[in-house]
């Protein structure tokens, strides 16, 4: 009897297991982030563009032997903000349409078909094209001029194209909740049975294969980093992002993608929405 109990708690023990590994019983496994150190965050020096990116830690052991193209004292022609000017080299706009159809089951499926499809402007690295810490940039599927949807590969997140430009935050988050204080801003109301992002199927690509939310607004300013304005379509838009004004909670924070401008709206008011997606599978 006691071999037969001991046997039934190892066996509870190793589904236990087995569920917080993967999430959900039956559930894809989730890996966890490594942990951020000073040798995996990319310094964010100004540099030349095509100078190799430092490591937060290369640069610190660098220390006044800064490798040439990289400057310590800001240099006027290539240490600016990239809105405009030479400095860096910005995307290619994809002409082929790529990463469409039901044939298509995988993000790296649909990767595949875009390089080949769109073998120039199919990859944007930021190694080789920004003037900061910038990363490497994916197509993931294109459809028409400014549909297409681009994986950042420094966060394994992606971005879709703007998808509206007529949504109240409530639409845009999906927030169903009554006003914060008496005479608020109803998001009961304003929803209007609209959802724009969680749930969503862009480009056809099913929800079963890409999850989508709208992007808070540290995840801009992390996309910003990595190099967002210089590859997504219509960054001269202002967008919605998750994220409530702590001041104000009538307001939520907007982002004009082109400069990271940070802007708090009403709630109630009508901007853009791109969402943010992550794989499935």
């Amino acid at each position: 009897m006691k071999s037969a109990a001991l046997l039934l708690v190892l066996a509870f023990a190793a589904s236990c297991e087995d569920v917080g590994s993967r999430g959900k019983m039956g559930a894809p496994d989730i890996q966890p982030i490594e942990s951020e150190t000073a040798n995996s965050i990319r310094s964010h020096l100004h540099r030349a563009t095509g100078t190799t990116i430092l490591t937060a830690q290369g640069e610190t052991t660098a220390a006044a032997a800064l490798p040439v193209g990289y400057d310590e004292i800001p240099n006027l022609e290539q240490a600016d903000d990239g809105i405009t000017g030479d400095a860096v080299v910005r995307a290619k706009r994809p002409i082929g349409e790529c990463g469409l159809g039901a044939n298509f089951k995988t993000l790296a499926q649909r990767l595949r078909d875009c390089a080949t499809l769109n073998p120039n402007q199919a990859e944007w690295k930021g190694a080789a094209n920004g003037t900061a810490g910038e990363g490497t940039w994916k197509l993931v599927a294109r459809a028409a001029d400014n549909q297409e949807i681009w994986l950042d590969e420094t966060t394994g997140f992606m971005w879709s194209y703007v998808i509206t430009t007529t949504s109240n935050w409530c639409q845009a988050a999906g927030n169903t909740q009554s006003p914060v204080k008496e005479g608020g801003i109803d998001c009961s109301v304003l929803h209007d049975s609209v959802t724009r992002c969680e749930g969503a199927s862009f480009l056809g690509i099913p929800a079963s294969e890409i999850a989508w939310r709208l992007p808070t607004r540290n995840d801009y300013l992390q996309a910003d980093v990595n190099g967002a304005r210089f590859v997504l379509p219509k960054i001269t838009t202002a967008v919605w992002t998750a994220t409530v004004s702590s001041v104000d909670r009538e307001k939520a924070w907007s982002i004009l993608p082109q400069t990271g401008e940070l802007t708090a709206q009403p709630r109630s008011a009508t901007m853009a929405v791109r969402c943010l997606g992550r794989r499935l599978k």
